[in-house]
């Protein structure tokens, strides 16, 4: 039990900044970048996430239909979100700027969005998993 709930404690609180950063990480680290294409890169994780927690439900009720028990599809659907979470923040990190306050990116602001959209999305699986 405490394991579990410090994972999420620790989870949530990661999606938590992830959410309150976006804008901020993607206006410092790409200063030149339109306000169209940051307003686009911070609405992208947020639709991640509404698309991953429809669809968490519905791969939630096809492994129950197939005849896993609800407990075992819990499990599945959560480590699912947690383990994609911690690969979009990893994948994020190895497209970020190297080192504090460096200002040639390793990546563009495309492959920021689409880690940051996986890593967010992600919650939909990991965090919302216990309303089934």
């Amino acid at each position: 039990f405490l394991c579990t709930a410090t994972c999420h404690c620790l989870y949530n609180w990661t999606f938590y900044i992830g959410l309150s950063w976006i804008d901020k990480f993607l206006h410092t680290t790409w200063p030149n970048a339109s306000s169209a294409d940051l307003a686009a890169a911070s609405a992208a994780p947020y639709v991640a996430l509404f698309a991953c927690s429809a669809a968490s439900g519905v791969v939630a009720d096809r492994l129950e239909a197939r005849g896993l028990s609800p407990t075992r599809t819990r499990k599945l659907i959560n480590s699912a979100g947690l383990l994609g979470g911690a690969a979009g923040f990893g994948a994020l990190s190895c497209v970020a700027p190297c080192g504090g306050g460096s200002s040639a990116p390793r990546g563009s602001i495309v492959a920021a969005t689409a880690c940051l959209s996986v890593a967010i999305g992600m919650a939909g699986f990991g965090a919302f998993c216990g309303h089934l």
